[in-house]
């Protein structure tokens, strides 16, 4: 069967993989599954992907009935909750292909639509840590799943090709949990969300690294716009822990300060985390003017995934 038409279900960084690959392909019809605001968004805002802006279709699942190829690339833990929306896509001839880490995805699915439907799949990152550094190679970049008051999530991508340092910090970080049970100390509605901000507060956090927004003239012309994620510091350092999100767009960073990436998803949570009431506060050791939330918001997890 030629292949004419795909819907891809979950835009995250398999699924961005798979958006860029096929639209590539101008004989290809592609769209992406979604509903409600997050069709809305994907409209409007495109899809993100190596600092380019994709704009495939979006289509709700019946709309997408009876597709060529499905391509099933959610977190593991969202299928069961997405089983009738692959439903609704899979028509008589619809193949389903599963990209996701659960080893018995491709069983769960087929179940539901039957076994002819579902075509086994394998898709292969690899990584190499050499001093501190990661030297990542393959089609899928590090994905760090920041987990807010123990239930929403923020994903973004990692980009060690530029900040091999800064991006193999905050793996290691993330790894052994050090992140984890820590509130949001500073945020800037308008500017900046900077889950951790005091220096000196705790060795195992407080690590200042190489800036590489010095050392790689890639990492330095990265314009800062709303999602991107980057390294606090002075101009001498970048932080290896203390990451931020830019809440919109700042020349005044450009240049300025390691990027190690830009978020993917989790854009509900970070747009109810900007409208969240704010006190002023001051750093006691220099006497920095900050804004922190006035209720506490607990980054109860960080973990870096494939």
């Amino acid at each position: 069967m030629k292949i004419k038409s795909v819907a891809v279900l979950g835009a995250g960084a398999v699924g961005s993989y798979v958006i860029w690959g096929l639209s590539q392909k101008p004989e290809v019809r592609l769209g992406v599954i979604a509903e409600g605001e997050r069709a809305d968004r994907l409209r409007k805002n495109g899809c993100a992907i190596n600092g380019r802006i994709y704009h495939p279709e979006v289509w709700s699942p019946e709309k997408a009935h009876n597709v060529d190829l499905l391509v099933v690339a959610l977190k593991y833990g969202l299928l069961e909750g997405t089983l009738k929306s692959i439903q609704k896509t899979t028509g008589g001839h619809t193949v389903v292909m599963s990209l996701m880490n659960g080893v018995d995805s491709e069983e769960i699915i087929g179940r539901t639509e039957g076994t002819e439907h579902v075509l086994p799949a394998l898709i292969k990152a690899l990584e190499e840590k050499n001093d501190g550094k990661f030297n990542y190679t393959g089609n899928q970049k590090p994905i760090i799943e920041i987990t807010v008051n123990e239930n929403a999530v923020i994903h973004f991508e990692l980009w060690p090709e530029i900040a091999p340092i800064a991006c193999g910090s905050v793996m290691q970080l993330a790894e052994k949990k050090i992140f984890d049970g820590r509130a949001i100390e500073r945020l800037e509605p308008g500017f900046v969300l900077q889950p951790l901000f005091f220096d000196g507060v705790d060795p195992q956090i407080d690590i200042m690294v190489e800036p590489e927004f010095k050392t790689n003239p890639e990492n330095a012309k990265i314009v800062f716009e709303r999602g991107i994620v980057a390294m606090a510091g002075d101009p001498e350092n970048s932080s290896g822990s203390q990451y931020y999100i830019t809440l919109a767009a700042s020349e005044r960073l450009n240049g300025n300060f390691t990027v190690i990436g830009k978020v993917i998803d989790g854009w509900d949570e970070i747009e109810r985390l900007e409208h969240v009431e704010v006190e002023e506060a001051i750093e006691p050791q220099s006497g920095f003017v900050y804004h922190r939330p006035v209720k506490t918001e607990m980054i109860t997890k960080v973990r870096c995934i494939k």
